[in-house]
């Protein structure tokens, strides 16, 4: 008989396998689950529109008329662009820094600017879902302020990537200034201009508009001034940037010949 050790370790191992396969499956399930979340932030969504609407008109989940669609493409000087500011293919993101969703799609839309390079303009806009999300709003002025020194992406990723650490504080600015400290910033500086009119304003702008384009839930995503169905996972987004370049005649990037698997891409909800 086997010593009463060798049992334990056998049965420690199995479910140490159980794990793995867990987590396997999760990753499989990626495209699932990751529907399964960005319906949820939609429903929430839906409901902060609902109520934060001043007029007290709820908006439907619908396509977008002409004028937004061409509105929505158009860049300002205060946005912010990954890439090619200047491409024929324009990506724009209505998103908010806690909604998970966006957590999961941050990655997504980073090897997207990678791999299609000067072929693709990226654009982030500002759409805190103050009413479900807390810290949406103080997280959007966060960004903002590092992009006055030059940081704006730099603190997106950071933000995304730690969205568990800051989420639930009730008071994360220090978080936010340990983030800016990181990327080398003037802390008293990114202090200062977390809590300037020209931030806030900034921010406000980029949620009225989202309202004005009846956006019901983040991230929401407009393909050169269209908005688009949130595509479930990298393959299905790389295809649709794809074709949205053959249509503009310029040449693209030249494709990477490494995969990226689904459970690279983003992790389970």
């Amino acid at each position: 008989m086997e010593p009463q050790t060798s049992k334990r370790d056998r049965k420690k191992a199995h479910k140490e396998d159980q794990k793995v396969v867990e987590q396997k499956n999760q990753n499989k399930n990626f495209l699932r689950n990751l529907g399964i979340g960005v319906a949820a932030v939609l429903l929430f969504g839906g409901a902060w529109l609902v109520f934060g609407n001043s007029a007290g008109n709820t908006p439907t989940n619908t396509n977008q008329d002409s004028q937004s669609s061409i509105e929505s493409v158009v860049l300002s000087e205060s946005d912010h662009v990954r890439g090619n500011r200047e491409a024929a293919v324009v990506l724009v993101e209505y998103g908010d820094f806690q909604c998970p969703a966006c957590g999961i799609y941050s990655p997504v839309v980073n090897q997207l600017v990678e791999e299609f390079g000067d072929d693709l303009a990226v654009v982030f806009r500002h759409m805190p879902l103050s009413t479900i999300h807390q810290n949406a709003e103080s997280s959007s002025f966060a960004a903002e302020a590092a992009g006055k020194q030059g940081k704006f992406w730099e603190m997106a990723d950071i933000l995304f990537e730690r969205q568990e650490d800051w989420s639930n504080d009730r008071d994360p600015r220090s978080k936010y200034e340990g983030y800016a400290a990181e990327l080398g910033l003037n802390v008293d500086q990114f202090k200062e201009d977390s809590n300037s009119p020209e931030v806030k304003e900034k921010v406000r702008r980029d949620r009225q508009q989202a309202l004005a384009f009846r956006i019901t839930g983040t991230p929401t995503f407009f393909l050169n001034g269209e908005k688009i169905e949130s595509p479930r996972g990298l393959d299905p987004f790389r295809d649709v940037i794809s074709a949205a370049i053959a249509q503009t005649g310029e040449p693209q990037a030249e494709e990477t010949n490494e995969a990226t698997p689904e459970e690279d891409i983003a992790p389970s909800l």
